[in-house]
């Protein structure tokens, strides 16, 4: 059998191998009628040859041709040829043909059949093995005369251009036939062929074996220039290309020799000298002895496909190269289907070289990518999905899990719908994610920190402030437990000093650091921050897993805060789940602890402030009591008590020392420089710190732009700093930004690459304007206080002065007086009894004298509250004022007592208030309360006199003043209820910072 041809490519090939075989038909024609006579018997020949030629050229299982009879409905077998033992039926009837396939062969239409059992036919196709088949009918006035049918024993896709040529080819053979019955010569016939082929485009020609022509048409002559007679023979060698002549004519002696059909491609010179591209079909006549008589060829211009070709070869080179090169990574992949046809897998079938350097992974042509990548996300699947249903483009950011990678994706169809290719191009973008990443937490953590500042500024308790950063940080970072422990003096033992709880079990209140790991102390004590992501797995941190589970503690954390190079407190954090804690989770942890510390030392210095303030107080109000045992001294002894408020001003100062560093509360901003392009890119908040429009083109210098004269040297030293320092900066410059002077902190960190060269400097100016402002408005507002305090010490001071000058007016100096004029009356004879009446009355003078001057002595300075204690001396006090009112005391006291000065001020407000019941009250019973509780003092003091008039109660007379300025320095609360004839309620409560050791008596 025959060579199978590829007759179903597109373009004029086929074409050619078309009109080669018509040639050797017109050829066999020719040989057959020189060699018979008789007109039947050359009919015979005529179909037979022409049968075998179209079997043998198709690869046909049989080629026949019928005759339709004179009932119109029998078709007679004249000719045909099969390659197979079944027998052919010699007659065929239309009407057992179905009813389209009769239908197409009575109206002239070729009828094809591809190999569905429907459109086979009768039964006997089927049982000889009939799977494919074409008729194409003859028809002549309207009637059909004649079908010719070729079948195939497989199923088959026939070809536009095969049905053509079985057109063609039955045309061809009743024309001849037709010739044969009306009596026409072959050489009639062969002057017909030549019209027709000096009619088709290509240059056409017949050679003999040995290469020499002796045939050409019209298209020939006209294309080279050569007559005929040039070209037979030899002459067709000078139309060739120099260069295409030696191969060839090498490939047609190969040709020859195999007696196979040739294809070629080589240059033809046309008539104006230029050289154009043919491909060249030649196809042998072989001889009944299988030798080469005759080589048919057909030779068609392809220049134009050619240039297209070498152009394409070239965009072809391009396109590679570019696919190589490129930074993207690239490849082509093919969906596979799911039986409901979604999208489930995919095989990788191209990819360039950046493919592997962008995910690391190897070339996998050919692999499916959940073999590849068994962890491959779900979610990826959609946009395949999506780009083969609609050929849409999708451009889309993705994490790819496997290899921890972020990539920009964009996804397209390859081809036309249908298609199953999809083109990926992708940029490894996680440097960009993560430094987005980077920026969004530090907003984030800089929001938070901004929070946490505004919740503990106001708060003046260090308990409180414990616990409000620790809950705070809990909600932030959504741990169950946050705790503050704070060191104790032992250097071991620790106390839980503030906290945060959510449905955890409780932990103990003191532990010691000795109960845990030698490791874990040491860490601590140098100031290591740990992170354990899961208790359930022993580690250097963890000894005993089962101790964690059984608190619910699956993860933890903790900060430890050194001072001076000692371990003075830490913070921890605890979670229900096994968590691995991110940088920026320990970063807010050691923020929080830094934060914590500083608001708990500003509180404990404001603390310690109020209590030097207190103490300066009562020590005062002791000097003062002291120096009006010597009234004549009084500008000595104001100079004296200013000197000592000085010197307590100066430990208020010392104090304030403390309170230095201050909370962050200014705006910020962010950039980068990079050091290879010298480059500055700003943030938002830069271009709103400075005022410009976003986008302005910036560069380190701007600093110099922007700083007012003082701060140009620090100007410079940051812009040298950005461009040249290895180390991390900060640096503070006041700048006059649209006429406004800002104050900025500016802090800048050189990062380096893998090869630990400086490339970009990060940073962040702030404005601390506002700070600086704050600042100022404090030491005004301790200026202030300090005149407050002065001023209430002076009025104090000529308070006591005051009543003390009364006392001994009208107590000690009357009885003095009275003395005075009694002892003037004692005179030398008087008579014995008015001597003994005189001296007796001068001794109850002196007798009260002395009484009086104990009395005041005793309101100087209580030597009972020193020596007894509280309740005894205000006791005292109720015996020395009852009269003619009744003071009815009550008063609770602790085990141990307060300390002195917190006593003695205790003791000064309820004697004022007490003397005031009496000098101005009017009553006749008064109820004095005190009750010294653990962290306060209540002093209740309530009368059934006079009253005060409404609004009474807030005029701060000399009395009332003196209370309330010591209440107010003492951190203290007044509260004062009165109606006219219906008494006066006064309430005092004094908090206190705890009691001593000293028992109560």
């Amino acid at each position: 059998m025959a060579e199978k041809k590829e007759y179903g490519q597109p373009g004029q090939r086929v074409w050619k191998e078309q009109k080669t075989i018509m040639l050797r038909f017109s050829d066999i024609l020719g040989t057959l009628t020189k060699k018979q006579n008789i007109a039947s018997k050359h009919a015979a020949n005529i179909l037979e040859t022409a049968m075998n030629l179209l079997a043998k050229e198709l690869d046909l299982m049989y080629a026949l041709y019928f005759e339709l009879l004179a009932d119109g409905d029998t078709l007679q077998l004249v000719a045909g040829q099969d390659g197979n033992t079944f027998i052919i039926p010699k007659q065929l009837r239309i009407s057992d043909f179905s009813a389209l396939q009769a239908a197409h062969y009575l109206n002239g239409k070729t009828f094809v059949c591809s190999g569905s059992e429907a459109e086979v036919g009768p039964e006997i196709h089927l049982a000889n093995g009939i799977r494919a088949g074409v008729g194409v009918p003859i028809v002549k006035n309207g009637k059909l005369v004649a079908l010719v049918a070729v079948n195939s024993g497989f199923p088959r896709n026939w070809t536009k251009t095969e049905i053509h040529l079985l057109e063609e080819f039955a045309g061809r053979t009743w024309a001849e036939l037709d010739n044969i019955k009306a009596g026409r010569t072959a050489g009639e016939s062969e002057k017909h062929f030549q019209s027709i082929a000096n009619l088709v485009p290509d240059l056409l020609w017949a050679s003999e074996p040995d290469g020499s022509t002796s045939w050409y048409n019209q298209r020939w002559l006209e294309y080279t220039g050569q007559s005929l007679d040039q070209a037979t023979g030899w002459g067709w060698v000078e139309a060739i290309h120099p260069d295409d002549q030696k191969s060839s004519s090498r490939r047609y002696a190969d040709a020859v020799a195999a007696g196979k059909p040739l294809q070629q491609e080589h240059r033809i010179r046309r008539r104006d000298g230029k050289y154009r591209w043919f491909v060249v079909n030649a196809s042998p006549l072989i001889n009944e002895q299988g030798n080469v008589i005759k080589i048919y060829a057909t030779a068609t211009d392809i220049h134009d496909r050619k240039e297209t070709e070498n152009a394409l070869r070239q965009s072809e080179e391009k396109y590679r190269t570019l696919f190589n090169i490129m930074n993207e990574g690239y490849c082509i992949v093919e969906v596979k289907l799911s039986k409901n046809d979604h999208v489930d897998d995919l095989v990788l079938l191209e990819v360039n070289k950046a493919w592997e350097k962008q995910t690391g992974l190897p070339k996998p042509l050919g692999q499916r990518l959940r073999n590849l990548l068994p962890d491959f996300e779900e979610k990826w699947l959609p946009y395949f999905e999506a780009v083969y249903q609609t050929g849409v483009p999708i451009r889309s950011e993705h994490y790819l899990k496997d290899i921890d990678r972020w990539f920009s994706v964009h996804y397209s169809r390859v081809s036309s719908s249908g298609s199953r290719l999809i083109a990926v191009i992708f940029d490894d973008i996680t440097e960009r994610k993560l430094t987005e990443q980077a920026l969004r937490q530090n907003e984030e953590r800089q929001t938070f920190l901004l929070k946490l500042s505004d919740a503990l500024r106001p708060l003046t308790n260090p308990l409180s402030v414990q616990d409000t950063a620790m809950k705070l940080l809990a909600n932030k970072l959504e741990v169950m437990y946050a705790g503050y422990f704070e060191m104790e003096k032992d250097g071991d033992s620790f106390h839980v000093a503030g906290r945060f709880e959510d449905q955890t079990m409780p932990l103990p209140e003191r532990m010691r650091l000795s109960d845990f790991s030698m490791s874990l102390a040491a860490a601590f004590q140098s100031g290591r921050t740990i992170a354990v992501a899961d208790t359930s797995i022993k580690s250097e941190w963890v000894k005993s897993p089962e101790v964690y589970s059984g608190i619910g503690v699956a993860a933890w954390a903790a900060v430890p805060l050194l001072k001076h190079g000692k371990l003075m407190a830490w913070i921890g954090i605890n979670s229900g789940k096994p968590r691995a804690w991110a940088k920026i989770d320990l970063q807010i942890l050691n923020d929080v602890a830094e934060r914590t510390w500083d608001a708990l030392e500003r509180t404990r210095a404001e603390q310690a402030l109020r209590d030097t303030e207190l103490k300066y107080l009562l020590q005062l109000e002791n000097d003062v009591k002291k120096r009006t045992r010597e009234l004549q001294e009084s500008r000595d002894s104001l100079q004296t008590i200013f000197d000592e408020q000085v010197k307590a001003e100066e430990e208020r100062n010392k104090a304030y020392l403390l309170l230095q560093k201050s909370e962050e509360t200014a705006l910020l901003g962010s950039w980068e420089f990079n050091r290879l392009s010298g480059h500055l890119i700003w943030s938002d908040g830069m271009y709103r710190l400075f005022n410009l429009k976003n986008g302005t083109q910036v560069t380190p210098a701007v600093y110099l732009e922007y700083a007012i004269e003082k701060s140009l040297g620090k100007a410079k030293n940051v812009v040298q700093c950005i461009q040249e320092s290895n180390a991390d900066f900060e640096e503070i410059l006041e700048m006059n930004i649209s006429g406004k002077i800002k104050v900025l902190r500016i802090k800048g960190i050189p990062v380096r690459n893998n090869q630990g060269d400086i490339e970009n400097v990060l940073g962040v100016d702030q404005d601390i304007s506002a700070m600086r402002e704050a600042e100022d408005k404090i030491k005004k507002m301790e200026q202030e206080q300090q005149l407050k305090i002065f001023r209430t010490s002076l009025s104090t001071l000529e308070e006591e002065r005051h009543r003390i000058s009364e006392s001994l007016h009208n107590g000690i100096g009357q009885l003095l007086y009275g003395i005075k004029i009694n002892m003037s009356s004692l005179r030398a004879g008087a008579p014995e009894e008015e001597f003994r009446h005189n001296k007796a009355y001068i001794n109850e003078l002196l007798t009260q004298a002395i009484a009086e001057t104990r009395r005041v002595s005793h309101e100087l300075m209580p030597t009972t509250l020193d020596q007894f204690g509280l309740k005894s001396a205000v006791d005292d006090i109720c015996r020395q004022l009852s009269g003619k009112i009744e003071f009815n005391c009550h008063i609770s006291v602790q085990h141990n007592r307060l300390e002195k000065y917190m006593e003695l001020a205790v003791y000064r407000t309820t004697q004022e208030l007490m003397t005031n019941v009496v000098k101005h009250a009017k009553a006749s019973s008064c109820e004095v309360m005190i009750i010294v509780g653990t962290d306060q003092v209540k002093i209740v003091v309530s009368d059934n006199g006079q009253g005060m008039p409404e609004g009474a109660e807030k005029v701060n007379g000399i009395g009332l003043a003196s209370i309330r300025s010591k209440i107010e320095l003492l951190d203290g609360q007044l509260i004062i209820s009165s109606n006219p004839d219906k008494g006066t309620y006064v309430e005092v409560i004094i908090p206190h910072q705890g009691l001593t050791d000293k028992p109560s008596r």
